[in-house]
């Protein structure tokens, strides 16, 4: 072999070298890169199975059950309030959900009907009036839709809040918000307005 080709022969090597040296650490990225993608996956699975075995209140009556998905179930067969479907055919996205679970929460701890706003006594006379009148509902027309003041939760750490994802594939109708960018900061560090809400 001839000094030029042994020449040649070095500047491959160092060439081929350098591609393997760069792919490395491409490959090693790409490697962290999908475990990274895995445990955000996994957490949202524990997530998911941890709301499940949540203690949730049903947003109509004082029944209580050990998970979301009971929950759910209880109100679309006992108050003919199908959460899911309700979400999808009003195109109902994350924040119009959020508002419309604590507009529940608020009317129902208030003893008013979600629906007709009528104002009663007791617990129990709301849930003779919301069975009655079939008000196990809200309102398209309402104003809450607006209402700002319905991004802060009524009951802490409330499991049918926690179950909203803001990553849900369904797109928000602009007839009942308009996405925006919330400043949730803003809007609880106001202590006075945090209060009245609750």
């Amino acid at each position: 072999m001839s000094a030029k080709d042994e020449e040649k022969n070095a500047q491959y090597s160092e060439e081929d070298s350098e591609d393997y040296s760069d792919s490395e650490p491409e490959e090693e990225e790409e490697e962290k890169e999908k475990d990274e993608n895995w445990d955000e996956w996994e957490d949202e699975e524990d997530f998911q199975e941890e709301l499940q075995d949540e203690d949730t209140k049903c947003l109509f009556c004082s029944k209580r059950f050990p998970s979301t998905t009971l929950a759910l179930e209880h109100m679309t067969s006992q108050h003919d309030f199908d959460f899911n479907s309700i979400k999808k055919d009003w195109a109902l996205g994350f924040y119009s959900c959020i508002k419309m679970i604590n507009y529940i929460r608020k009317s129902v701890r208030d003893n008013t009907c979600p629906f007709c706003e009528t104002k009663l006594e007791s617990e129990t006379q709301l849930e003779g009036h919301l069975n009655h009148e079939k008000h196990c509902k809200v309102n398209r027309e309402a104003s809450f839709w607006k209402d700002e003041k319905l991004f802060i939760p009524i009951y802490e750490d409330d499991p049918l809040l926690r179950l909203m994802n803001d990553d849900d594939d369904f797109e928000e109708s602009n007839e009942f918000v308009q996405e925006e960018e919330i400043n949730m900061e803003e809007l609880t560090a106001n202590h006075d307005l945090l209060s009245s809400c609750r």
